[in-house]
């Protein structure tokens, strides 16, 4: 009886993963703000950081893949420069047309929280948080993204 419902749990994991990913959402992004703060025992301190120089290209699939491409033209040559996971597709107050998407990606340096948001205006919007080491202090760095879309499929609340 195990066999044939691990045989069964392995069919299911074939079919959703040969299944086509669909392009849920499709943003070209310009970094418009970006905000550092250094924290150590004792001390802390804040202040703007440096923005990209490059448009930012995030596509989500309907398989919940998030990827990114830096500078954004690369999406066109498939070189991807970083992959994440959807974790959460709504929140507790949005309003009718507004959407959010929350997730976790990974690129070459960093681990980083990324934030979707679509408001009531059908405009876009993208956070991206990163945490590391900064001069013996531990950093967490935000990046602010204004969007242009390409494709939204992403349903309303």
């Amino acid at each position: 009886m195990n066999s044939i419902i691990h045989w069964i749990f392995l069919s299911l994991i074939f079919l959703s993963s040969s299944a086509e990913a669909k392009v849920l959402l499709d943003l070209v992004c310009n970094n418009t703000i970006a905000v550092q703060i250094n924290f150590q025992k004792n001390e802390f301190d804040s202040y703007k950081a440096a923005t990209d120089s490059a448009s930012t290209r995030y596509q989500v699939f309907s398989t919940g893949e998030i990827k990114y491409f830096y500078p954004a033209d690369k999406a066109s040559s498939s070189q991807v420069s970083g992959t994440g996971i959807v974790l959460q597709n709504k929140f507790h107050n949005l309003e009718p047309k507004q959407a959010y998407l929350e997730g976790i990606m990974e690129s070459e340096r960093y681990i980083e929280n990324t934030s979707f948001h679509r408001n009531k205006y059908d405009e876009w919007v993208v956070q991206v948080t990163r945490s590391g080491n900064n001069e013996n202090k531990l950093f967490h760095r935000m990046y602010f993204y204004e969007c242009l879309k390409i494709e939204d499929n992403v349903p309303e609340n």
